[in-house]
């Protein structure tokens, strides 16, 4: 995969794709607002195709990365909380 906003998202584990998709088409309308006049039109268009093919494609990116990105543990065999979030729950006691 390649090191794009849109597989960071699809192998969060449970995230749906949906919601990767809605995020990535708002971030990419955002970074195209940012464009001169003269190219965000073009930006726009790119933008526009490129969610166009994720809909029509991203399913078995989808799929592989929730594959490799979410791994089940054993009942029993959590580890144990962070140090940082005991350390957090201490205080605030």
């Amino acid at each position: 995969m390649l090191n794009v906003p849109v597989d960071i998202c699809y192998s969060t584990c449970n995230k749906s794709r949906q919601t990767c998709d809605s995020e990535l088409n708002l971030c990419m309308k955002q970074k195209c607002a940012t464009e001169d006049s003269s190219s965000e039109g073009e930006c726009e268009s790119a933008a526009e195709v490129y969610s166009m093919a994720l809909q029509m494609m991203g399913c078995q990116q989808y799929q592989k990365a929730q594959k490799e990105g979410c791994s089940c543990v054993p009942i029993g065999k959590t580890p144990s909380k962070s140090k940082k979030v005991a350390a957090e729950e201490k205080d605030e006691l």
